[in-house]
């Protein structure tokens, strides 16, 4: 027996969206390094990989 996964079409346009903001940043630090790197930082800010101060999070996601 085989098992598909299969994506919802939400994961599926999340997944572009990622390709396409990668590649928009690879794109940005050729043009400006600083730039990439800060938005990259503005974004595991954003999205709570780092602390507001730009340090690493000891735990990204809790169940508590």
């Amino acid at each position: 027996m085989s098992t598909t996964v299969s994506l919802r079409e939400s994961e599926e346009t999340f997944i572009r969206e990622m390709r396409s903001y990668v590649m928009t940043l690879k794109q940005q630090q050729k043009k400006s390094g600083y730039l990439a790197r800060k938005e990259a930082k503005s974004a595991l800010i954003r999205t709570g990989v780092l602390t507001e101060e730009g340090k690493e999070k000891e735990k990204i996601v809790t169940w508590e």
